[in-house]
């Protein structure tokens, strides 16, 4: 599968994040460093009393794979103290560019590419780092899978 929708202009709202940053290497470290990030803020969110307001996102702070800086966690509706590395960021509104993706997560580089795509056609600039927000979780089959991809823009 691939893109399922034509690239959007959006406004993104002001929100507020709880998440865990850390440089991996994506290939070896990645699927371990989420399984991490989802116990530790699940337990910390309920220990907190407090419900997330999107779905898993994750946010690439560069994009190089051996050292890739990786933001992990969700939106939630208001800020709560920070506590060793789980943090709360405040995120300004922004415009963004949006597509989103069905299919299995390793599949994702033709919509990713098509964003890129976009934003040169279009003579854009990138602002900020590319997030993943994961639509539905992974009780469905890989092919089932949706996930929103959001570049910043200037």
């Amino acid at each position: 599968m691939a893109q399922i929708s034509k690239v959007y202009i959006k406004e993104k709202a002001e929100c507020i994040t709880l998440t865990m940053r850390k440089t991996i290497d994506f290939m070896k470290e990645y699927s371990d460093f989420v399984e991490e990030v989802v116990e530790i803020l699940e337990q910390y969110a309920e220990q907190k009393n407090i419900l997330f307001s999107s779905g898993l996102m994750t946010c690439f702070h560069n994009m190089e794979l051996e050292a890739l800086d990786v933001e992990i966690g969700w939106e939630i509706p208001k800020e709560i103290e920070e506590s060793g590395n789980i943090k709360v960021n405040r995120i300004s509104a922004t415009k963004i560019i949006t597509a989103i993706d069905q299919g299995p997560y390793e599949k994702q580089d033709p919509t990713l590419e098509a964003l890129f795509s976009f934003l040169n056609d279009m003579q854009m600039v990138m602002k900020g780092p590319i997030y993943y927000y994961y639509l539905n979780g992974i009780e469905q089959k890989p092919e089932a899978y949706l996930t929103e991809m959001m570049i910043p823009i200037l």
